[in-house]
């Protein structure tokens, strides 16, 4: 069956838009995978990677920055394994920076590095140069676990301490010494000394009251007395100024004196 010439462009457009958006697209992708360059860094851990694997993410506070590209075992260091990864252009990588383990606890084991520390006012550091390896999570852990374990032995050493044959004894004639005291303490030699405790607890609130009445009586006589004293004070003040301004004052003074007698 022949083809009308009006297929034949139909199916000549449907082509040509066909090929258009591939192309379009593949220009697009080709465009952002130049725009979005990465940069090459690589660490040296000295502990077990299992469970990071090459995709593996890259996060920066908790921001997804690069992916793991390749492991290998360090040559000069068969102990150590070198984890190379890519960030993103731009991720300011500093000299103080540390890449750290992070994960292995899930279902599926894996793991992720998670970069930390640096200072904005160090220099970023150059590609391919290393960022070295931080405390990773399985450290951390052991780490606490044994302390709690030299805090948990010292512990139980304290324990075993104070339950020993020596201070139980202890323990136990203290227990029946004060077993045969609140014995030997009757009932009624308790309600007697609770009828004393309460006969002195009012004697002294009686006391007090008293004590503040008498006070607060001798207000008005401490004040004038303090009244006179100030009033006396000042009298001497300036009868001493005055003597200072005139010496012969004195001598008048003690004239009139001798007079009167």
């Amino acid at each position: 069956m022949e083809t009308t010439k009006g297929e034949r462009i139909r199916l000549g457009v449907f082509m040509l838009l066909t090929v258009s958006l591939v192309l379009g697209f593949g220009v697009f992708f080709l465009g952002k995978r130049i725009a979005n360059v990465n940069v090459l860094y690589h660490t040296r851990f000295s502990e077990s990677v299992d469970g990071l694997v090459p995709g593996a993410k890259v996060k920066w506070n908790g921001v997804d920055v690069g992916k793991v590209i390749d492991l290998h075992i360090d040559e000069h260091d068969l102990l150590a394994v070198v984890v190379t990864f890519e960030v993103m252009k731009g991720t300011p990588i500093k000299a103080s920076m540390r890449a750290n383990l992070v994960g292995g606890f899930s279902i599926t084991g894996l793991k992720t590095i998670e970069l930390s520390g640096g200072s904005p006012d160090e220099p970023t550091l150059p590609e391919n140069h290393e960022v070295l390896a931080g405390t990773s999570q399985i450290q951390q852990i052991t780490s606490r676990v044994e302390v709690f374990s030299v805090k948990l032995e010292s512990l139980m050493n304290n324990m075993l301490l104070i339950t020993g044959e020596k201070n139980q004894i202890y323990l136990t004639g203290f227990l029946q010494d004060l077993h045969s005291i609140t014995t030997q303490f009757r009932n009624s030699d308790i309600k007697n000394t609770i009828i004393e405790i309460q006969n002195a607890s009012k004697a002294l609130e009686t006391l007090t009251k008293r004590t503040d009445l008498i006070i607060y009586k001798s207000q008005e006589d401490i004040s004038t007395s303090l009244r006179n004293i100030n009033e006396m004070t000042e009298n001497m003040y300036d009868f001493s100024q005055r003597i200072k301004a005139d010496p012969s004052l004195l001598i008048r003074t003690e004239e009139k004196s001798g007079r009167i007698k």
